[in-house]
């Protein structure tokens, strides 16, 4: 996995501590990243509009073209939903700034060495649920068979088969009991739920009266 960081500060000596800690990070656990460097708010907000992906945003709050990093995280995250906005400042006391824009998480500038590291470690693991594609591996006649959850409406039950019944309207089967496959859901995506479960447990419900039918999902609520 790729980790696309993006630093924007217009006081050098902070943005050249920042890269230097960022570079100095041990726990990449095999991943890989990218570093991007502005010192304006504009030019930061022009090459994210222009496609540069970015993960992780660590922005400076106050910047010398007037504008307020606060202002631009807020406004980028409405079209990038996805992405990690981390905040700095020299000064604590941005609250209400920073409660309207969407922070992943704030650094003190006088503790940038020691926050880095601890902001990283937050942020690869919440990157890596956001790009992860929940695979859940079958066989079936002997072929290994892989169908992303993300992917899934349900699993269903019948005679000993397990149909999966996914999104594009395909239907798979293989042979495993229903228990072993929600097991088995639960370690790879233990928040597998179901937006459209209300719909199947009442189409479920008349042809569970005639045969040994089953699902497992959560409902949305």
């Amino acid at each position: 996995m790729v980790i696309n960081i993006a630093v924007c500060d217009d006081e050098e000596f902070y943005a050249k501590e920042l890269c230097s800690t960022i570079k100095k990070y041990t726990k990449w656990d095999g991943h890989s990243y990218t570093l991007h460097i502005f010192s304006s708010g504009e030019q930061t907000s022009d090459a994210i509009r222009n496609g540069l992906k970015v993960d992780i945003l660590f922005i400076d709050i106050k910047l010398d073209d007037s504008s307020l990093g606060t202002d631009i995280g807020a406004k980028l995250k409405i079209s990038n939903p996805d992405m990690l906005v981390v905040y700095m400042s020299v000064y604590d006391s941005y609250y209400k700034e920073l409660a309207c824009a969407e922070p992943f998480d704030f650094i003190y500038k006088p503790d940038l060495h020691t926050k880095v590291p601890k902001v990283l470690d937050k942020a690869i693991m919440r990157i890596a649920y956001i790009k992860h594609e929940f695979v859940y591996q079958y066989k079936f006649n002997g072929i290994l068979y892989r169908v992303n959850l993300n992917d899934v409406v349900y699993f269903e039950s019948k005679h000993r088969i397990i149909n999966i019944y996914c999104s594009d309207g395909t239907v798979r089967q293989f042979y495993e009991k229903l228990d072993n496959v929600e097991k088995d859901i639960d370690k790879i995506y233990p928040c597998f739920f179901n937006p459209n479960l209300s719909k199947i447990f009442e189409d479920l419900i008349c042809s569970m009266l005639a045969v040994n039918t089953s699902a497992i999902g959560e409902p949305v609520t």
